[in-house]
C-alpha cells in the first residue's frame, strides 16, 4: 500500500531530523510491511533526499561528526580526571 503525502511528510520530516526509527514506524505502520522491508524502503528514501537535497545530507554529516568529537573530548576528560584522583 502506496503511502499518502501526509505519510510521506512524516517519515521524509523524520529522516532529516535524524531520527531514522521514527521514520521506520511509520512507514510500517503505514504499510504493514516487514521491518526488513520497511528499512529498505527507508533507505531508499533517505538516499532519494539526499540526492535531492545534498545541503541537507551534509548538514547532517556534520552534525554527527560532532557529536562524536564531543563524545570523545567527554571521555577524555574523564579519564584525566580519574588518572589525576588516582595517582
Amino acid at each position: 500500500m502506496p503511502l499518502s503525502d501526509q505519510e510521506l511528510n512524516q517519515v521524509s520530516e523524520a529522516i532529516l531530523a535524524g531520527n531514522k526509527i521514527q521514520a521506520i514506524k511509520i512507514y510500517r505502520e503505514a504499510t504493514g510491511l516487514s521491518l526488513s522491508e520497511a528499512k529498505q524502503e527507508i533507505d531508499a528514501i533517505t538516499a532519494q533526499l539526499a540526492k535531492d537535497h545534498p545541503e541537507l545530507a551534509a548538514a547532517q554529516s556534520k552534525g554527527c561528526l560532532s557529536v562524536f568529537v564531543l563524545g570523545f573530548l567527554c571521555l577524555s576528560a574523564a579519564g584525566i580526571l580519574i588518572a589525576q584522583q588516582a595517582g
